[in-house]
């Protein structure tokens, strides 16, 4: 969670030029950036000493112009480039971006997709813990009781109930952690049939374009992965949702292609 959460705050708006253009690579990227940052942030291998260390520190004047100067400490860095003074590196953006990511951490939290479309054999809903792993139920209630628990119920592909403000009008663009929680309840991966890009990987896209006035509200997020995503704002594909949220994609070339509500695990072609 701190991952992800740290991932948002650093790359929301900006990727840095050194992320790669294949999708699955970009994300791995951005994780191993996010979490550097976490793990180093306030660490001392990239902080400014309040003085210089006599055993490591050469006695060269080359190196310490300001060394007459009392009144100025001596900055060191683990890296070889010299500490100028001007515009932050972008390392530097991407710790500072941290700053109140970091302490905002609380209680865990699970969401529990209830899903009420097919009942078991003991005749109760089908839940989702979203655990990947099969674990005792005696150990999943221990794991809740100092969690906060958010469930989501959804029948043939739509949510019926959900915790949390799912429609944000014309207040924010980006989409708020109950949006989230209620696309990720019907959505496992990226929306485009065929693509198994996970839902961590992916971002809420406005189907009628925010910078089009469209609204930041669940029936107009659809989750898609970067290279759809691009290919939605660039590449030409008119996305469109019926009223179950049924996808119909219209392709630069004429074609068109369809697919039923979303399933648990994915819509299908």
């Amino acid at each position: 969670g701190r991952l992800e959460a740290a991932m948002a705050a650093m790359f929301a708006t900006k990727t840095p030029s050194t992320t790669p253009t294949d999708p699955g690579e970009k994300q791995d990227h951005l994780r191993a950036l996010a979490l550097l940052a976490l793990t180093t942030s306030g660490a001392t291998s990239r902080t400014k000493s309040d003085e210089p260390d006599s055993k490591t520190a050469p006695n060269n004047t080359a190196n310490n112009s300001n060394s007459g100067d009392s009144g100025e400490h001596s900055h060191s860095r683990t890296t070889t480039e010299p500490d100028q003074p001007g515009e932050p590196d972008e390392w530097d953006l991407y710790t500072q971006s941290l700053g109140a990511t970091t302490k905002r951490f609380g209680r865990p939290e699970f969401t529990v997709v209830i899903d009420t479309t097919q009942l078991g054999p003991d005749g109760h809903p089908t839940v989702d813990w979203g655990i990947p792993i099969t674990i005792p139920w005696a150990r999943v209630r221990d794991l809740c009781i100092n969690a906060d628990l958010r469930p989501v119920i959804v029948r043939d592909g739509a949510v019926i109930d959900a915790d949390g403000e799912l429609n944000l009008g014309r207040t924010t663009r980006l989409a708020n952690r109950a949006q989230r929680r209620a696309l990720r309840a019907i959505y496992a991966t990226c929306a485009i049939p065929g693509c198994n890009v996970t839902f961590n990987h992916t971002k809420p896209h406005h189907l009628h374009w925010w910078r089009h006035g469209g609204p930041t509200n669940f029936a107009n997020l659809l989750p898609l992965c970067s290279q759809h995503h691009h290919a939605a704002h660039e590449g030409g594909w008119i996305l469109t949702l019926g009223p179950n949220r049924e996808l119909t994609i219209e392709l630069p070339d004429g074609q068109t292609m369809h697919t039923g509500p979303p399933g648990r695990h994915q819509a299908a072609a």
